[in-house]
């Protein structure tokens, strides 16, 4: 009988050898072409290390614009913080000025070690996101703005009920596998109520915490963090102390994880960080220009915005599996014009937004004026259809005083045309 394990053998060996293997992260240095590195860590100066071809190369903060990619988490909690940060861990335990947050099953679940970050920083904490990504980035905004002059708890069945929350669930401080019984709910106290309200978790879609103790916090950050497990960090400082990373948040409090993680596919704290963003002095992001000037031509009669860090339907900027936190989102056919002063490049991705999913159509063009009113295009893309990857868009910016972004219709009218300009940037 001929034997069989042979062909077996090679049948494996091939098949092995056509596993995708996920390419290095790009970085983008503020000067110079992006390369594929992967982050080897950065010191408490900021200088960021990426191993790159066999060796590694050092950026100071101020020398790169991005690194990575970040992904969000689509379950809860998570905790929504003044400065921004939305972190992915459980609360231990409600104080009367401080929070503690950390792994409350004891079992791995949660990367964060217990942390303290102040009460006035913790603006909510949404228990169940939507599994809808556009109703759940609407979610974290609407829990991130707005003054309230009492905490509210958000239940399943789309009620607010308002009061002072007296204590939140514990998960943590108990022995695994059984909670006690009153980990699993929340009491809120009520005006003119002699007892607090007690409300089971499982009906609790977020709890949001008044305004007076969470004011926003205008500082800026070193850098934004994202991480693997969703977190996505306003960081100010960051440091190695003994066996952990601490990251100082930029409104306040440090959160701290063991830099040897246990995690066979992110065996240390620096693969658990997806992506930098960084806050460069040469690197301006077009969504933070002062208001452009911006005009929208509808294909029949309804008007579309122009998003700011958002798509047009109000959500996060999403391609694929990615969340880009700057650029600008545009229906077509639309154009927006910024002034210029003196910087040398735009540098851009442009893609349709996963909310169009398999349709929409549009071409995406970048105009420059090198003198009054008149206009050359500088960078045209072919026809871009949803699912299609992002484009890469470089101009250079010498001599030019404006600069215009335009969107056009290409197949079906303007049907799911959602554009996005993603991490677009001026640098100087």
């Amino acid at each position: 009988m001929k034997s069989i394990f042979p062909p077996l053998v090679g049948f494996l060996l091939v098949a092995i050898s056509t596993i995708a293997v996920e390419p290095l992260p790009l970085a983008h240095p503020v000067r110079g072409e992006p390369f594929a590195g992967k982050l080897a860590s950065i010191d408490p100066e900021w200088n960021i290390s990426l191993a790159t071809e066999g060796k590694e190369r050092v950026l100071a903060l101020a020398d790169l614009a991005l690194w990575g990619n970040y992904r969000d988490a689509s379950t809860g909690p998570q905790l929504v913080l003044a400065d921004g940060s939305v972190v992915v861990a459980d609360v231990l335990e409600l104080g009367a000025e401080s929070v503690a947050l950390g792994d409350a099953s004891g079992l791995g679940r949660v990367m964060w070690n217990e942390s303290t970050i102040p009460l006035k920083q913790l603006t909510a904490i949404l228990y169940q996101p939507s599994a809808d990504p556009l109703e759940r980035d609407k979610q974290l905004q609407k829990l991130a703005t707005g003054e309230r002059k009492e905490d509210q708890v958000w239940l399943s069945s789309g009620e607010v009920i308002s009061g002072r929350d007296v204590s939140l669930p514990r998960y943590g401080r108990f022995q695994p596998p059984a909670p006690p019984p009153q980990a699993e709910v929340l009491k809120l106290a009520r005006r003119g109520a002699t007892e607090p309200l007690v409300i089971p978790l499982a009906k609790v879609t977020a709890v949001v915490f008044s305004a007076a103790q969470s004011p926003s916090n205008k500082a800026r950050p070193a850098a934004r963090m994202g991480m693997k497990d969703g977190s996505l960090l306003l960081a100010r400082k960051i440091a190695a102390e003994k066996d952990q990373v601490v990251v100082d948040l930029t409104g306040g409090g440090t959160l701290k994880a063991f830099q040897e993680t246990g995690d066979d596919a992110a065996t240390t704290f620096w693969d658990q960080v997806t992506l930098l963003q960084t806050s460069s002095p040469s690197v301006t992001y077009l969504s933070a220009l002062p208001t452009p000037s911006y005009k929208h031509i509808p294909f029949s009669s309804l008007e579309w915005p122009l998003g700011i860090d958002r798509n047009v339907l109000g959500g996060r900027l999403r391609c694929g599996e990615r969340v880009y936190l700057r650029g600008l989102g545009m229906h077509s056919a639309s154009r927006v014009a910024f002034d210029l002063k003196g910087e040398q490049r735009l540098e851009a991705q442009f893609a349709l937004d996963n909310s169009s999913a398999s349709r929409g159509s549009v071409v995406g063009k970048v105009l420059l004026e090198t003198e009054p009113g008149k206009w050359t295009t500088a960078w045209e893309s072919p026809v871009v259809r949803g699912g299609d990857a992002p484009m890469t868009v470089s101009v250079l910016l010498k001599g030019a005083r404006r600069l215009t972004l335009l969107v056009e219709f290409a197949d079906r009218g303007d049907e799911g045309d959602h554009a996005n300009w993603l991490n677009a940037r001026l640098i100087r």
